[in-house]
């Protein structure tokens, strides 16, 4: 089971501004973290230039090329011939001929990582973009533009990110996607789901814990719904052990800097995150800002942290889910009784009888179970007092900020479609 985290809407807006920018002959350099496939990123460029009708010449970098200048590779690769033959072999006079061939936008297929060793095809894009720039200058009123140079690469060759000019951009794999997305790719994924039951658990579970990671999605999926907290954390910590993390490397890639407070004025990677983030550590969502990966938590045996993510999931499919429960059996006693009816018996918190005289609506679950126990008038509906019952336990567990178990869901909702209370 794969997510295509590449369709969703923030990765497809991600993959349409690098187009603009090749449309334009704007030269783009794709930052990637080191969990993201190069390779489905390349496919999915390259078909939409197609559907815009621009060509592409894809240049494969070997290892070899690099004791080679890029220049040379590039013409040789695009079968340039040098006229007059003494030319100097320099970017400005590539592009030159480019143009006067009226060659289609470049895109430069990496395979292997030996030539990003050297520092002129490291610094490639950017300089194209300068010489793109110098070359668009000189043929201002013929209003041709220099053929665009597109990179994407892996954020691990590069310990800055180059400053962006008119002929160059960089693009940066941040804020995608978001847990919304994510949690709908959950949703659509389960072709055949069991029930509504256990499809809105693991997609709000699920979409909670692992950020923007699809990979950790698709780990946990077969365990989702029998996740208590030490299996968790044992899952989270065989999947950090996958990806090579452990306590050591991930203070000398900078855990310690990491700070959570910065994270909502953040559009990319702070510099001291930058190494973080290249290996996956450090992503942000819409949702939640800037995080620690999961996984990266519980090799840190930050086990409270964990149980938090586990838990916002939780409380943000069953806090509403409970309060719609609670309102539904108001509504139906108010209807069966008046608005009388919850001043049968005093509420034991002064501030919750002055609600429920303002509305019957205001009754609580403490409340609506000492009625439903003790109060004869209301003999009819004891046959909710166990749905109350669990409903308040889900209610104060997760108001006391603990993760709850998907039996304990399940059983409340069975039990209220039993009462024909739905949900």
């Amino acid at each position: 089971m794969k997510l295509p985290i590449i369709q969703t809407a923030s990765v497809q807006r991600f993959i349409d501004g690098i187009l603009d920018d090749l449309t334009r002959g704007c030269s783009t350099l794709v930052l990637l973290p080191e969990d993201i496939d190069e390779a489905q990123v390349w496919n999915v460029v390259q078909a939409a230039l197609w559907q815009r009708s621009i060509s592409v010449q894809e240049i494969r970098l070997l290892p070899e090329y690099l004791t080679r200048s890029p220049v040379d590779v590039i013409a040789g690769e695009t079968e340039v011939e040098w006229s007059p033959p003494e030319s100097p072999r320099i970017l400005d006079n590539l592009l030159e001929h480019l143009m006067q061939r009226d060659f289609p936008t470049m895109v430069l297929k990496l395979e292997g990582v030996g030539p990003l060793e050297s520092e002129g095809w490291r610094t490639l894009p950017e300089k194209w973009g300068a010489a793109a720039k110098s070359c668009a200058q000189r043929h201002v009123e013929s209003f041709a533009a220099p053929p665009a140079l597109c990179v994407i690469v892996s954020a691990a060759h590069y310990t800055h990110f180059p400053e962006n000019d008119q002929y160059f951009n960089v693009h940066v794999w941040w804020q995608m996607p978001s847990a919304f997305e994510i949690l709908l790719l959950c949703r659509f994924a389960e072709s055949t789901p069991h029930s509504r039951t256990s499809l809105r658990w693991r997609e709000h579970v699920l979409s909670s814990l692992v950020g923007g990671d699809a990979t950790l999605v698709e780990f946990l999926w077969n365990d989702a719904l029998t996740l208590d907290e030490e299996k968790l954390l044992d899952l989270l910590h065989r999947f950090g052990q996958k990806r090579g993390w452990s306590t050591e490397c991930l203070k000398v890639w900078g855990v310690d800097d990491f700070q959570q407070r910065e994270r909502d004025s953040l559009h990319l990677p702070p510099m001291g995150w930058r190494r973080l983030w290249t290996k996956g550590v450090v992503y942000t969502t819409v949702e939640y800002g800037a995080e620690l990966h999961t996984a990266a938590l519980a090799v840190l045996n930050r086990r409270e942290d964990v149980l938090h993510r586990l838990w916002r999931g939780q409380a943000a499919l069953l806090l509403p889910l409970l309060d719609q429960l609670r309102l539904e059996m108001c509504r139906r006693l108010t209807e069966t009784y008046g608005r009388e009816w919850p001043l049968w018996d005093d509420p034991k918190l002064p501030e919750e009888k002055l609600a429920v005289e303002q509305t019957p609506y205001a009754c609580q679950w403490g409340h609506l179970e000492t009625l439903l126990r003790h109060c004869h008038r209301l003999h009819t509906y004891q046959r909710w007092l166990p749905l109350v019952g669990t409903a308040r336990r889900l209610r104060n567990e997760l108001a006391h900020y603990h993760p709850v178990s998907y039996s304990l869901y399940a059983m409340l909702m069975q039990d209220a479609e039993r009462q024909q209370l739905y949900l």
